[in-house]
C-alpha cells in the first residue's frame, strides 16, 4: 500500500466520526510514524510503506476514533514556535494562550521593565512559564507551581528542552503562602462544574478534570487569585489569567476594583498600580 492511499483510507475512517481535518490529521500522523513532515509525505505519495509503519499508523489512526487529542498521539504540541511534550496528565496548549503570554511580554515592554519575579499558577506542561522564561532571558525570574506531581514532571522536562530555567514547585494555588512577585499568571480551571459533562469527547474523556473543573460557577480558582495571591503582588504588578470568557470576566468586577483592568478576548489583566 502507498502512502497515499494509506492515508485516503485513514481520512475516510476519520471522516465517518466528523472530523474537520481528516486528511490533514491522517498526514500528520503518518508522517510522525514515519519520522518525516507533513511537507515531505506529499512529494513521497507514492512511496510504498511496510507492514510495520502501516500497523503502527492504524493504531493511532483507531485511537484517533475514539477522540484521543492529536497532541497526545504524536507526544507534543507547539505553543508560541516552540515543541512542548504533552500527555493525559496535562491541558493540551491552545493558540488562544499565546495571547496571555503575548499581553504579559507588552506589558513589561511598555513599563520598561529589565528584571522582575514571574509566578504561574497551575503552570500543567510549563508553556506559559517556559515560553516567557525564553522570551524574556536570564534577568527575569520564573517560578512556577502546580498541584500534580506528574505535571511538573512534564513541565521541568519541557523546560530542560527549551534550555530555559524554571523553578518549579509543588503547591496547592488555593493557599497562597510564599514571596512577592511582579507578575502574577495562570490559566486556571474555569469551568463550571455543571458544564463539564457537555465538553467535546476529546476534551472530557481525555484531558485532566483537575485542569478543567472551576467550581460550580467556575469562579472558584480565579477569585482565589485575584482576592489573596493579589496581596503578594509588588507595585507595579500584573495578574493575567484566562476566563471561560467576558461574561465571567463581569462576575468578577468586585475583585478587581482595585485594578486598573482590561480584557483581550477570555484573557483578564489586572495592573495593580
Amino acid at each position: 500500500m502507498t502512502i497515499a492511499e494509506l492515508i485516503r483510507e485513514a481520512s475516510e475512517e476519520l471522516k465517518k466520526i466528523n472530523i474537520d481535518r481528516a486528511t490533514f490529521e491522517a498526514r500528520l500522523l503518518l508522517a510522525h510514524v514515519m519520522s518525516a513532515t507533513p511537507e515531505e509525505m506529499i512529494q513521497r505519495d507514492h512511496e510504498r510503506v511496510s507492514s510495520e509503519i502501516k500497523s503502527q499508523f492504524k493504531n493511532l489512526i483507531q485511537r484517533r476514533t475514539q477522540f484521543e487529542p492529536v497532541a497526545y498521539l504524536l507526544g507534543y504540541k507547539e505553543f508560541f514556535g516552540r515543541k512542548f511534550d504533552v500527555n493525559s496528565n496535562v491541558l493540551i496548549p491552545r493558540p488562544e494562550t499565546e495571547s496571555l503570554v503575548h499581553g504579559i511580554l507588552g506589558w513589561i515592554q511598555q513599563n520598561e521593565i529589565h528584571s522582575a519575579k514571574i509566578l504561574e499558577l497551575g503552570t500543567g506542561s510549563g508553556c506559559i512559564a517556559v515560553s516567557l522564561a525564553a522570551e524574556l532571558g536570564e534577568s527575569f525570574e520564573v517560578t512556577a507551581v502546580d498541584i500534580s506531581e506528574e505535571a511538573l514532571k512534564i513541565a521541568n522536562q519541557n523546560a530542560k528542552q527549551n534550555d530555559v530555567n524554571v523553578h518549579f514547585l509543588k503547591a496547592d494555588m488555593l493557599a497562597p503562602s510564599f514571596g512577592n512577585w511582579n507578575v502574577i499568571v495562570s490559566n486556571p480551571p474555569y469551568i463550571p462544574a455543571k458544564e463539564i459533562p457537555t465538553l467535546q469527547l476529546d476534551i472530557l474523556n481525555f484531558e485532566p478534570h483537575l485542569a478543567l473543573e472551576g467550581g460550580d460557577d467556575g469562579l472558584k480558582f480565579l477569585k482565589v487569585i485575584l482576592n489573596f495571591w493579589s496581596k503578594h503582588l509588588t507595585k507595579p504588578g500584573l495578574i493575567a489569567l484566562e476566563t471561560h470568557g467576558p461574561e465571567q470576566i463581569s462576575l468578577l468586577s468586585e475583585a478587581t476594583q482595585n485594578f486598573k483592568t482590561w480584557q483581550n478576548g477570555p484573557h483578564l489583566f489586572a495592573e495593580l498600580i
